[in-house]
């Protein structure tokens, strides 16, 4: 069973100028017979980047970010989840 699931981007500033970025993280549940949301937002970092600096990302998601309510009232596991950052995206399957 997943206990929380680590995602880390890589973010850069391209430009010539400092900058602020905003880097959201959004998930989109699969599995049970509820139709999930297109995406949630579970999580954000703004950060500060010098030009062409260069960071890593890190967020940690608890395993109750990764639950839904089903039609039968109880709260189940997604069989999977699709990680969105920005236009990243990657589909994890989890282990129940």
């Amino acid at each position: 069973m997943v206990d929380k699931l680590v995602v880390t981007v890589k973010v850069k500033n391209n430009g010539q100028f400092v900058g602020q970025e905003s880097s959201l993280l959004f998930v989109k549940l699969t599995g049970g017979a509820v139709i999930q949301r297109t995406k949630l937002l579970k999580a954000f970092q703004k950060n500060a980047f010098q030009p062409g600096e260069e960071k890593s990302i890190t967020f940690e998601l608890p395993a109750a970010d990764l639950n839904y309510m089903d039609i039968d009232n109880q709260v189940k596991r997604a069989q999977a989840v699709t990680i969105m950052v920005a236009d990243l995206a990657e589909k994890i399957t989890l282990s129940i």
